[in-house]
């Protein structure tokens, strides 16, 4: 009896709940518009309208106009769906999606694996790669680890660089690591489009963290600066790097993954220089 009166309660909580904090129609936004414009508090407009306070609220904080300040419907209706355009939409596993899946196992199944794809950054209303780094290195969260695999590493660090560490701590235990150039995901914000001084420094601690040492930092981060066609953050970086050997800032990985990592690295510089 007990849990059929608390799947109803349940049931009928989150219609309420849905009724209440749900998306805002064109009609809604009219009506708040029109009591915005009468000088109605915020919990009026909210009880006339069947909505929560805090959805009205965040309405008009969201959708005014940004040059006068001023609430109009229409403008709120096309700013909120613009936005829902570019929000990134649930996963649905439809037959074509587990079709695909089944295909990448058949094609690239191991029992040692990371799986990712690429980055596309839009430019003059193209898709191009973001190409920041090697293609032989998978972006933060575009990235699918086996459980096995996560769990050696120890999980993700909460820290910059997690997105590196992972990868070479993967290579340090002989996982293997598979990019696939036809998984393209669409990046709205380029990397580091709002990072400020404190975090390009960030990024020469980063460098420090993963055990890289002075010449290997020297050279990232000159690669990077350059890649990202800002050479002057090449000193940013440096400062960074510095700055944590300095504090002592304690290191992502051990002396002896971090001697592995060095070792990594100039082996891959000299793969690229001859060959």
């Amino acid at each position: 009896m007990f849990p059929l009166l608390a799947k109803k309660y349940l049931t009928l909580w989150f219609r309420h709940y849905k009724i209440k904090m749900g998306h805002l129609t064109l009609e809604q936004r009219y009506k708040i518009e029109t009591y915005h414009s009468l000088g109605k508090r915020i919990i009026e407009i909210a009880d006339y309208i069947g909505k929560d306070k805090s959805v009205v609220s965040r309405e008009i904080k969201r959708n005014s106009d940004g040059r006068n300040g001023i609430y109009k419907a229409s403008l709120a209706h096309r700013k909120a769906q613009k936005r829902h355009q570019i929000k990134p939409k649930k996963l649905t596993f439809t037959p074509e999606v587990i079709s695909n899946v089944k295909q990448y196992l058949a094609q690239y199944f191991s029992p040692e694996q990371m799986v990712g794809g690429f980055a596309y950054i839009e430019k003059n209303n193209e898709w191009v790669l973001e190409s920041l780094t090697d293609k032989d290195h998978i972006r933060g969260a575009f990235k699918a680890y086996r459980k096995a695999c996560f769990a050696e590493i120890g999980g993700l660090r909460p820290a910059m660089g997690w997105d590196t560490v992972d990868e070479l701590l993967c290579r340090f235990y002989n996982w293997q690591i598979v990019t696939l150039e036809d998984l393209k995901v669409k990046h709205l914000k380029p990397t580091g489009a709002i990072y400020d001084q404190s975090a390009r420094y960030k990024q020469g601690e980063a460098f420090y963290r993963l055990g890289y040492g002075f010449w290997i930092t020297a050279i990232a981060g000159l690669k990077l600066a350059l890649r990202k066609q800002k050479p002057l953050l090449f000193i940013d970086y440096l400062k960074g790097f510095f700055k944590a050997k300095n504090n002592k800032t304690p290191l992502l990985v051990t002396k002896e993954q971090a001697q592995f990592i060095r070792n990594y690295r100039w082996k891959k510089m000299k793969e690229k220089m001859f060959g």
